[in-house]
Parts: C-alpha cells; sequence; structure tokens
C-alpha cells in the first residue's frame, strides 16, 4: 500500500465520502503498511507531514516501512531534506515488523535500529559507493536478512536469529563464515561470490556443514570460486538448488558433483546460464541427483548442446534391439515430476518420449512420476515450431496423467505476438493436414 499515491492508500479511501473517512481514519490496519518512492534527490515539507499523520494514525500495531530512493547519493544537494523523515521513521523504531530501506548511506547512519525490538525482516541498499557497514548499523540481526552494497564482516555480527539470508558481492571464506555462524539459517542466496586470497587459508577455508540449511541459490564468478566453495561445504538438509556460473573449469565439475551427492536430500535443480566444459558433465551432475523431483533449465537453447546426453541418458536403462545390454542399471532421475526448459531457440521434440519410459523392463507400467513438462520456445524469428506426429502419438496416452505445457511465441494478423499452446497447434495443424507432418 503505497502512503500516497495508490489507489488503496487511505488518503484516497478517506477522500471518497465521509462514512469512509470514518472508517480509515479509525483503522490503525491501513496505516501500517508505509510505503514511499522518492524518485529524485528532493522532498517536500507537506510529504513530511503526510507521513508524520500517516504513521501516527497506525495505533501499536507492527509496522512494514518501505522507503525507496531513486538515483541520488549523499553528494544530492537536496539530502539534508530527507532527515525530518529519518526522524519520523525512528520514533517508530520498536514497532517495526518488516523495514525495506533502498537510501544513500548517510541516510543509513542515521537509523537507530538498537530499539527496533520487534525487526524481523530486513532489506537494505544502499545506493552509492561510500557504504555503510551492516554491523554497525545492525549488530544483531533480524530473521530475514537482504542486503545489497553494504559493507559485511560476518564474525561482528550476532547470526543465532537468521533463517535466510540474501547478500552479493561476498568473498567465499565470508560465505563459509555465515554458514559457521548462522546456526539457524533455512534458506541463503549469494549473488556474485568472488575468491580473495586470505592470510590463514586453512582456516578460513576450513570445510563447513551446515545441517539445517534447505535452500541455496549462488552465481559465482569464474575464478578460483567455483571448486573452492563447492569442496568446502556439505549441505545434507538442502532440497533446493539454484547455480549460475559464466563458465565452470572442467576441473570443477568433479567438486559440484560430490557437493550434489553430499546434498542427498535435493529435490529441486535450476541450472542457470552454466557453460559446461563436456555435454558428459551435465549428465555426471544429474547421475548425482537421484532423489531430484523438479528440474529447470531456463536458458537451454544455450546448453542444447551439452543436454544431449542427458536427453538420451532418460532410456539408456532399458534396453533396445541395438543395444541389448543397456548402458546403466539404475534409470535417470527416477523421481522427477517436473521438467522445465525454456529457450530462444527450438526445442527437440523427439526427445520428450524418453521422459516417460518405463523404470523397468519388467514392469512397463512403473515410470518417472512425472506431473508436468513444461517447454518455451523463444522461436528467434524461426517457423512456428509444431510438434511432429510421431512424437505427439506417444505424447497423447499420457495427457491424462502428465500436463504438458508447451508454448511459444505466434505472430497473429494484425503483427502482435502472443504465447501460443503449441499442442493444440500442432494437433489443429495435423487434422488439417493429416497426410503431411511437420
Amino acid at each position: 500500500m503505497s502512503a500516497f499515491s495508490d489507489k488503496d492508500s487511505p488518503f484516497t479511501i478517506g477522500a471518497v465520502c465521509r462514512r469512509w473517512r470514518h472508517i480509515a481514519w479509525s483503522s490503525p490496519y491501513v496505516w501500517s503498511i508505509f510505503t514511499m518512492v522518492v524518485p529524485r534527490p528532493h522532498i517536500s515539507e507537506t510529504r513530511i507531514q503526510l507521513a508524520k499523520e500517516y504513521l501516527s494514525r497506525s495505533g501499536r500495531l507492527p509496522l512494514s516501512i518501505n522507503v525507496r530512493a531513486h538515483s541520488f547519493d549523499n553528494s544530492a544537494p537536496g539530502i539534508a531534506q530527507f532527515y525530518p523523515l529519518i526522524d519520523i521513521i525512528n520514533q517508530y523504531s520498536s514497532r517495526w515488523r518488516q523495514l525495506y530501506l533502498s537510501l544513500p548511506s548517510s541516510l543509513f547512519a542515521l537509523l537507530t535500529f538498537s530499539s527496533a525490538s520487534s525487526l524481523l525482516d530486513v532489506d537494505l541498499d544502499c545506493l552509492d559507493e561510500d557504504k555503510s557497514s551492516l554491523h554497525t548499523l545492525l549488530p544483531i540481526l533480524p530473521p530475514v536478512v537482504e542486503t545489497q552494497y553494504l559493507h559485511l564482516d560476518p564474525p561482528s555480527m550476532n547470526w543465532t536469529q537468521v533463517t535466510h539470508f540474501t547478500t552479493s558481492l561476498l568473498k567465499v571464506d565470508q560465505v563459509l563464515q555465515i554458514l559457521r555462524l548462522g546456526p539457524c539459517l533455512r534458506e541463503c542466496v549469494f549473488c556474485d561470490i568472488r575468491f580473495r586470497e586470505v592470510d590463514s587459508p586453512d582456516q578460513a577455508f576450513a570445510p563447513v556443514t551446515h545441517p539445517l540449511l534447505e535452500s541455496l541459490r549462488v552465481s559465482l564468478n569464474f575464478d578460483d570460486s567455483e571448486g573452492l566453495f563447492f569442496s568446502k561445504v556439505t549441505l545434507p538438509a538442502l532440497q533446493h538448488f539454484q547455480v549460475e556460473s559464466s563458465d565452470f573449469d572442467p576441473l570443477y565439475h568433479d567438486h559440484l558433483a560430490s557437493f550434489l551427492t553430499r546434498s542427498s536430500q535435493l529435490r529441486s535443480l535450476k541450472l542457470l546460464e552454466a557453460d559446461f566444459d563436456d555435454p558428459e558433465h551435465v549428465l555426471v551432475l544429474l547421475r548425482a541427483t537421484p532423489s531430484l523431483e523438479k528440474l529447470q533449465i531456463p536458458y537451454g537453447s544455450a546448453m542444447e548442446n551439452y543436454l544431449a546426453p542427458f536427453y538420451h541418458a532418460l532410456s539408456c536403462h532399458l534396453p533396445t534391439n541395438e543395444n541389448p545390454i543397456p548402458d546403466f542399471t539404475e534409470p535417470l532421475l527416477p523421481s522427477l515430476r517436473v521438467f522445465d526448459w525454456f529457450g530462444e531457440n527450438n526445442f527437440s521434440w523427439d526427445v520428450l518420449p524418453g521422459f516417460l519410459v518405463p523404470l523397468s523392463q519388467c514392469n512397463n507400467d512403473r515410470r518417472r512420476p512425472l506431473e508436468k513438462i513444461s517447454i518455451r520456445c523463444g522461436r528467434k524469428g524461426d517457423p512456428t515450431p509444431y510438434i511432429d506426429e510421431v512424437v505427439l502419438s506417444k505424447l497423447l496416452p499420457f495427457v491424462h496423467e502428465v500436463q504438458f505445457q508447451l508454448e511459444a511465441p505466434v505472430t497473429l494478423p494484425n503483427g502482435h505476438e502472443e504465447i501460443g499452446d503449441l499442442w493444440e497447434m500442432s494437433l489443429k495443424k495435423i487434422k488439417s493436414n493429416p497426410t503431411q507432418t511437420t
């Protein structure tokens, strides 16, 4: 809810009529969520007074405060105009429940976190290079913390309450420190992890096991960060993992595969812009995750050359006329429920039946428990990527058990584009020309 401009603002509701104004003015809850967007380094006295009145009507309720400044820093000539606003926000620090701030560092320095005993969720985004230190603002961290462009010194902070932590531009040794210091961590996002030389590498890069962390998203720079991170961290409770790297060095694939093996409870994996050196490396990673239920490949076109062995291996546990002795004794991803692929180019439809083959040559009724296959083609100027009749005939027996969400943009007669249902479009095409397959 916006403090001043949105249609559901209490000020807007109160302007409708006297009765609505009475209801809004006497309902503290509608005033307990305060949002202000500041697009320029200027704030009028009127807006400050409105902010004061707004928060004064919130009674004794916990507060959610969201102040987002844009495109200015400590050097902005009007920055002192914001001091009264910070003073007003500070008056309610004992009732802060959620605090989302995007501000220059000089305004962060004015906040009084020391009395914020009710704070549960904080998102702090520093707008300038003169970064504040998070440990001076928040020596005792709340359960949910998200920071951008703030200095971090993990040992100087109390991590005992933190369950969810998101940040960027940390070094590998700092990430390892956080995992050691945060016993209650359940979900972490570490964007753009980098390597740096340290004085005592044996101590800084000592292996760490976190027994409770369930969700991890990491993006790594191509230096020594990838192999170092994956070789030092063990997360036995990990269920959801997303990894992004511009370039995986072949030396580190074993570390990543070993990390996934140690994460024996993994249920969902998202490979985001991962550039593998060898197609077999993707297969090695997926064989390390037999409990996987959801596989997401958001940039499938860029990875398509690396995915061919994976698609082939989906049925390599079954004998064929050409290969009566299967390549593998155990099926790949036997627990898979959701496969999600997105790419700028077309998808190879002929690989889809491989997801639906039996898990055993002795029992044709037992297969992967697939519930959904989602394919979104970007098309990138190519003709509409229809699914051919042979593939459709193999998928149709499963249409009542599996949701096939197969999509691509199509151009309308008026020149506009919309997302088309390739399943329906392909069936119509075949029916209209039954002698021709695509």
